[in-house]
């Protein structure tokens, strides 16, 4: 039977991917279409001017995410095809969270002195310079792709939904529902690229056989193009289009240099000691993501094993769609069932999960690929879930006047536990153990926040109540 080049690999790989590739599809469908973004709202109020700019800036936006989720695959991998030891990748990937740690502290202040737009194409020069990196087998080279992709990702992630902000509210003056339209299809976008770029970066490996550009010498161990590297090619190409959309269609906005001087780190100081529930919060907060990220630097040598090679493209992709599910399901029971009692399922499933993956390391081969599979889509899952949970748990606990001060506090337990364990040599049983710690650790301690924010609901049913009975009586 003839099999063209970029299909033979479907026949290469171990069944278990496609079977769970089949269904992951099918149920992110589903539950897509159950809460795709309507139309009807943004129809009634959208001019001319507001269609046009939501055209641009999805386009943009779309462009410029799947230029980050078509890296995500092969970053692992790329740098364990250059030979690199286990520690040495782990260096390389502590120094891009770093930077994009760091880079996240300058990012917003930057861009609101020199222009949103301005800082977006930064976004795309960076990360270009990047992916160029990625053809270079030498350590250093790498390691500067690793901080200037680190700082893009901080404003990937942050600029572009503020010019988006600033148009939509000083430039369109546009409602709540067409605000609430914007994001939920910059959200849903998001999730479409992610899974399409996990594809698109499978057959661009399968394809595009890896080929030395030099000869390697003892100093030099060569610039490569194809095969792993064809991903960061593709997402050049997405980022050089996503630059012109911006330059061509964005008009540049600035920061307000007003209203926000008084959120300094002595005042949000203060209102930690007086208010324990914030300690609570950062610490589910670091316990939770550090578990993610510590994940995602792990997943690529688990299904890794004895030289197995995944189809790592299909892999993400499939975590992508997972991802996204756990979000919708969120979406379908939000409002029937409150955050606060979904948290500790959430951290107590993802614990499971990843204490069946830690299981699955030592089983055969043929039995470990699908089981392995399967628990750390279940994390993905939790994953899913866990980012719309914690936003709503956040928004009722954090004070209004410290927000800013407290989320970004948050980091700096989150970048302690990542640090510590990505730098020390440890085994990936060793790794899982602890993100099930972690885990189990943030469930307890939803146990007494849940029972502050129930006291917190009852209060203001109470303050709701009496003012309806106070109208009622001026009535």
């Amino acid at each position: 039977m003839f099999v063209p080049e970029w299909a033979a690999w479907l026949f290469e790989i171990h069944p278990a991917y496609l079977w769970t590739f089949a269904v992951s599809i099918s149920i992110t469908g589903v539950l897509g279409y159950l809460t795709r973004p309507g139309a009807k709202e943004q129809s009634l109020e959208a001019t001319p001017a507001y269609k046009e700019f939501e055209k641009s800036f999805l386009t943009a936006w779309c462009l410029c995410a799947m230029a980050d989720w078509l890296q995500g695959p092969y970053v692992y991998a790329l740098y364990s095809e250059y030979g690199y030891a286990r520690e040495e990748i782990a260096q390389l990937f502590v120094a891009g969270f770093g930077a994009s740690c760091v880079g996240g502290i300058f990012a917003g202040a930057m861009a609101d002195k020199y222009g949103r737009r301005f800082a977006s194409h930064m976004y795309c020069v960076l990360y270009i310079v990047a992916c160029v990196t990625k053809h270079f087998n030498h350590y250093w080279i790498l390691m500067l792709g690793r901080l200037t992709g680190g700082v893009a990702t901080s404003l990937l992630f942050s600029v572009f939904e503020s010019w988006a902000v600033s148009e939509l509210t000083v430039r369109h003056k546009v409602g709540s529902k067409l605000q609430q339209h914007l994001f939920g299809m910059m959200f849903y976008v998001n999730f479409l690229a992610a899974i399409a770029a996990g594809i698109v970066a499978q057959a661009l490996v399968s394809t595009v056989p890896m080929r030395p550009g030099n000869t390697p010498t003892a100093n030099d161990r060569g610039i490569y193009f194809g095969g792993m590297t064809t991903p960061f090619d593709a997402s050049i190409m997405c980022l050089v289009a996503g630059g012109s959309v911006i330059w061509a269609k964005w008009k540049e906005n600035y920061g307000s240099s007003e209203g926000s001087s008084d959120l300094s780190l002595a005042n949000g100081g203060g209102a930690w000691y007086a208010y324990w529930p914030l300690w609570v919060v950062g610490l589910i907060v670091a316990f939770f993501e550090g578990s993610m990220y510590i994940f995602v630097f792990n997943w690529t040598p688990a299904l890794s094993p004895n030289g197995h090679t995944p189809p790592h493209g299909l892999v993400f992709a499939m975590f992508m769609m997972i991802s996204m599910c756990g979000s919708s399901t969120f979406s379908l029971i939000d409002g029937k069932i409150d955050a606060k009692h979904l948290a500790m399922p959430i951290f107590g499933f993802g614990a499971l999960c990843l204490f069946v993956a830690m299981l699955a390391l030592s089983m055969p081969l043929a039995s470990m690929i699908p089981v392995m599979l399967v628990s750390l889509q279940g994390f993905e899952f939790c994953v899913g879930m866990y980012f719309p949970v914690i936003a709503t748990i956040k928004s009722r606990v954090v004070p209004e006047h410290v927000r800013a001060t407290a989320y970004n506090c948050y980091r700096v337990p989150l970048n302690a536990i990542v640090v510590a364990i990505l730098l020390v040599d440890m085994s990936l049983a060793a790794s899982f153990r602890w993100c099930v710690f972690l885990l189990c650790c943030a469930a307890g301690l939803m146990v007494p926040l849940r029972s502050v924010m129930a006291e917190g609901d009852r209060e203001q049913k109470q303050e709701e109540n009496y003012g309806a009975v106070e109208e009622s009586k001026e009535v």
